[in-house]
């Protein structure tokens, strides 16, 4: 079965934007599209897809990701 992807998409493991073009595996849970940036990511969903189905995990990883990478103000620097 064919995906329909969007231009851009968030990776739900680790919160990589994503441009279509660039999606290394893909996958449906529960008639929702997930693009993944690697192999690895794509296991980790498969493993348990449950863990990442929930918007509210997405966006925590990303905040995560955007401290560890210095994009915004760690709460405990604040």
């Amino acid at each position: 079965m064919k995906i329909k992807i969007k231009k851009k998409v968030i990776d739900p493991v680790c919160g990589k934007r994503l441009d279509k073009d660039y999606v290394s595996r893909s996958a449906q849970y529960k008639d929702h599209p997930y693009c993944f940036c690697s192999p690895e990511c794509h296991y980790k969903f498969i493993i348990d897809p449950e863990k990442f189905d929930k918007p509210r995990s997405v966006l925590i990883r990303i905040l995560n990701r955007l401290i560890r990478n210095n994009r915004i103000p760690n709460r405990k620097t604040v």
